[in-house]
C-alpha cells in the first residue's frame, strides 16, 4: 500500500470525472460479449444500486466532481470542458484538512451559542413572568409593576445582549450538556441564569 504525504501548505486540487454509462448501453455491451465472458444482468442492476455517487454537501473535496452520461459508445469525452473544469479548480484549491476541520467546529460553536441563547432567553422571559405574576399576588400598585417591569426587563435584555457579544458566556459543562440534549442542561442553564438576574436585578 502506496501513502501519499502533502507537505504542509502545499495546496491540493481534486477534480474527478464520473462516467456513467446508462443501464440499456450497459447490457447491450454485456450481452455483446456472449454467455461465456457476459454477467447476469441481475448483477448489473445490483452494481447501479449500490453505487454512491459524488456528494460535495458531505464531502469537500468532491465539490468539482462532474457527471456524464455514457448513452452511446461512438460518443465522445468532452475533453475541452474537462480542461475548463480543471483550470476552475486550479483556482479553487481544497482548503487545507486542519482548516476546514478548525472550520466545522467553528460552526458548531456557533450554532450550540445560537441554541443556548435561545434557550437563556425564553428561561428569563420566565422568570420576567414569574417576578411579576408575584408582585402581583402581592398587590402591588400599577405604578409600582410598570416599574418593576421596566427594571426586570432591562435586566433581561443586558443578560442577552452580553450573550450575544461574547461578554458574558455560559459555563462550557452547561453548553455541552445544552448540545448534547442532556435534560439537566436546561436545569443548569436556569439555575445560573437565576444567580446573575438576581445579581443584576436586585428584588
Amino acid at each position: 500500500m502506496n501513502i501519499i504525504s502533502w507537505p504542509e501548505g502545499s495546496t491540493l486540487v481534486f477534480v474527478n470525472f464520473l462516467l456513467i454509462v446508462m443501464s440499456l448501453l450497459q447490457k447491450k455491451q454485456n450481452a455483446a460479449r456472449g454467455k461465456v465472458n457476459s454477467v447476469h444482468e441481475g448483477v448489473i442492476d445490483n452494481m447501479a444500486l449500490k453505487f454512491e455517487p459524488p456528494d460535495p454537501m458531505k464531502n469537500s473535496w468532491e465539490a468539482f466532481s462532474f457527471i456524464i452520461h455514457i448513452s452511446s459508445t461512438s460518443m465522445e469525452f468532452p475533453i475541452a470542458m474537462a480542461f475548463d473544469m480543471i483550470k476552475i479548480a486550479f483556482n479553487n484549491p481544497m482548503i487545507d484538512n486542519k482548516e476546514e476541520k478548525q472550520l466545522s467546529a467553528d460552526r458548531d460553536r456557533k450554532i450550540c451559542s445560537l441554541s443556548v441563547i435561545h434557550q437563556a432567553d425564553k428561561i428569563l422571559r420566565k422568570i420576567v413572568g414569574y417576578e411579576l405574576e408575584k408582585r402581583h399576588k402581592e398587590n402591588f400598585t400599577h405604578e409600582n409593576t410598570n416599574q418593576l417591569f421596566r427594571k426586570i426587563s432591562e435586566a433581561r435584555f443586558k443578560l442577552l445582549k452580553d450573550m450575544k457579544s461574547g461578554d458574558l458566556s455560559v459555563p462550557e459543562d452547561i453548553q455541552l450538556k445544552i448540545k448534547k440534549q442532556d435534560e439537566n442542561g436546561l436545569k443548569e442553564l436556569e439555575k445560573w441564569l437565576q444567580n446573575l438576574f438576581l445579581e443584576e436585578c436586585p428584588l
